[in-house]
């Protein structure tokens, strides 16, 4: 064990350099988790302290950098990342590396590879912990303001806000609003107080991440339904599958419709009363209505906005469903219809609550 009084040649120095090293560590895990908001100059400031120590030991210039760019991802023959870092702690604004995904990767092979080697020089027994992993890029602010409305798989991306404000505001989107028939009667009959609450929650999770399985995205919950999107721009950012915002759309109604089919016969055998319905139709269960066209979406204050007559029709017409079916509204009916993807139709007439009659086409799976 290497005791203060024993250390090996230039290991003040190589000590200096490790403590250093994780000073800045410790302000750059600030840095990432706030975009470069908190000890913003206080990182920097750190940063070129220790790359000044660093250059300062033997091969400090040459040899251990050029290890840690290899380390971090760099071709063998590359130039080490010494002056990216540099010039980012002068500059002040920016990555060092790209965005903050690969400056994240970079930076964390560089600094895990630089203080191993100090440390094997040092001969210490214990390594200080990391501050610095992969697992804070889980509260990054952006992950945190988009987790709730989009689904996974994309929210890595540097340009989520622009994907959602810009891109998707100008592409064709697929509206669906669902409503839950008889839900009045699943919350007044319920067999004990805590029935609904639990049923109408695992509801709204699974639904969530039914809609994200699928590439959606999910604007908000509305009581006894919700209120989702089937993207263009969305769905082929999300990629793998995914790039066909018609067939997402698609297959979220009928794995929704299934799973709504099981969830809904569980729930109604807690309820003490269940009011009839018309014809030979399901009492309770969700109806969903959905319509297409261009919808506008903003960001203001962190609250997510969306504006779209197609959003007004889409509530109409799954005022006009009943439960286990989805209406569709002509103008989807006919992207649908001329697609390659195999959908057939009934017509179905409805109407506004000021009167106004439309017709409408009930989506019918093939089973």
């Amino acid at each position: 064990m290497t005791c203060g009084h024993c250390l090996p040649k230039f290991g003040k120095q190589y000590a200096e350099c490790l403590m250093l090293a994780q000073t800045f560590e410790n302000y750059w895990a600030y840095v990432l988790f706030s975009e470069d908001e908190l000890y913003s100059s206080e990182c920097r400031q750190a940063l070129i302290q220790f790359i000044e120590s660093l250059e300062a030991l033997p091969g400090g210039k040459t040899d251990i950098p050029a290890r840690a760019a290899r380390a971090a991802g760099e071709k063998p023959d590359s130039v080490d990342l010494i002056p990216n870092l540099k010039d980012w702690a002068a500059i002040r604004e920016g990555y060092p590396f790209g965005d903050i995904q690969e400056s994240r990767e970079k930076m964390r092979a560089f600094l895990s590879n630089v203080k191993k080697h100090l440390i094997e020089y040092l001969g210490f027994e214990q390594s200080p912990v990391t501050v610095s992993t992969s697992r804070e890029e889980r509260y990054d602010p952006r992950v945190q303001r988009w987790k709730p409305h989009l689904p996974r798989r994309i929210l890595r991306r540097q340009d989520l806000r622009t994907l959602v404000t810009v891109q998707a505001s100008i592409s064709d989107t697929i509206v669906v609003v669902g409503d839950i028939r008889r839900s009045q009667d699943l919350m007044t009959y319920a067999e004990e107080p805590g029935h609904f609450e639990c049923k109408m929650s695992n509801f709204i999770a699974d639904t969530r991440e039914n809609v994200f399985k699928h590439s959606g995205i999910f604007d908000k919950f509305t009581g006894d339904g919700f209120l989702v999107y089937f993207n263009k721009a969305i769905c082929e950012a999300a990629g793998a599958g995914h790039q066909d915002y018609l067939k997402c759309f698609l297959d979220f109604t009928k794995d929704q419709r299934d799973f709504c089919a099981k969830h809904f016969r569980e729930w109604e055998k807690g309820v003490r009363k269940l009011s009839g319905a018309k014809g030979d139709a399901p009492s309770v269960g969700l109806a969903m209505g959905a319509d297409h066209g261009k919808v506008r979406f903003t960001d203001e204050h962190d609250h997510f906005i969306a504006v779209s007559p197609a959003i007004v029709w889409a509530d109409r017409m799954a005022s006009n469903s009943r439960a286990n079916e989805v209406l569709v509204n002509n103008l989807l009916f006919h992207a649908l219809k001329d697609s390659p993807l195999s959908v057939e139709f009934e017509v179905r007439t409805g109407q506004t609550k000021a009167g106004e009659r439309f017709v409408a086409r009930l989506l019918k799976f093939q089973d």
